[in-house]
């Protein structure tokens, strides 16, 4: 029997840390979910158009996945033992889970685990491939590896000598921060509107906020608190730390 001709899927190609250590193959009953991401039905216009904003539905309908590469989609993974978590056309996303063993036979990759700076995971290096007959339809694969992808860039100025005031830090000017009041009347910011109807989404890598502290900021500031949902992606869910110099430091910054 002639082996299955598999497609490369572009910017899948991935390298190892440079200090990474191989502890062993992963192991492969252990489950994990992976997303995949699908060509659009239409391509995106690469700069903006001027026109009325697009509906959520029609957005859906320009530029979202289409149904006959969501069910080829569903059809691979079902092919390889795979589990269909959630199926988005507006997000273009194909949720699967399963075994390591089968996401291996399934995507094309060799995963192991991997010890870099006290902290372990899974990790692969290559490319992710798929069969032939989806080449072009999935443009990305995310969740084999689970490497630790971001870390706080922010730093606190610590003591510097036994005089707590003097830090390695100098600023050139007083210190000195800004309520969000504050800077929305330094840029002239409509005083009239609230953001009702309109949903702003954050990225966070790690750490998470209490509802309780932002209760106690936005009461400081006389504002009423706005509506603050966790969305988990991949497993992913807001977990306080207790450090502000960590992570959730940079949630709720």
């Amino acid at each position: 029997m002639s082996k299955e001709s598999r497609f490369s899927v572009p910017g899948s190609h991935r390298t190892l840390p440079p200090h990474a250590v191989r502890q062993g193959a992963a192991p492969e009953g252990e489950t994990a979910e992976v997303t995949l991401r699908l060509r659009p039905r239409t391509p995106l216009p690469e700069t903006p158009t001027a026109g009325a904003p697009l509906s959520r539905e029609a957005f859906e309908a320009a530029y979202g996945a289409d149904p006959e590469d969501l069910q080829r989609t569903e059809d691979f993974a079902h092919a390889h033992h795979l589990t269909v978590v959630e199926a988005s056309a507006a997000r273009r996303t194909v949720i699967v889970s399963g075994t390591l063993a089968d996401l291996q036979a399934a995507f094309g990759v060799t995963l192991h685990s991997y010890a870099l700076n006290d902290r372990t995971f899974r990790g692969r290096s290559g490319d992710v491939s798929v069969p032939q007959n989806l080449a072009g339809m999935i443009e990305g694969v995310f969740g084999l590896d689970d490497r630790p992808q971001a870390r706080a860039h922010f730093r606190l100025a610590v003591p510097v000598g036994p005089d707590p005031s003097a830090t390695a830090l100098t600023p050139r000017v007083p210190a000195q921060s800004f309520t969000p009041p504050q800077l929305a009347c330094a840029y002239n910011f409509p005083p009239n509107v609230d953001g009702q109807g309109q949903t702003i989404a954050i990225i966070e890598l790690g750490g998470g906020y209490r509802k309780s502290d932002l209760d106690s900021y936005f009461q400081g500031l006389g504002l009423t608190s706005p509506k603050v949902s966790a969305v988990s992606v991949n497993g992913g869910r807001n977990a306080p730390t207790g450090d502000p110099g960590g992570p959730d430091g940079e949630t709720v910054r």
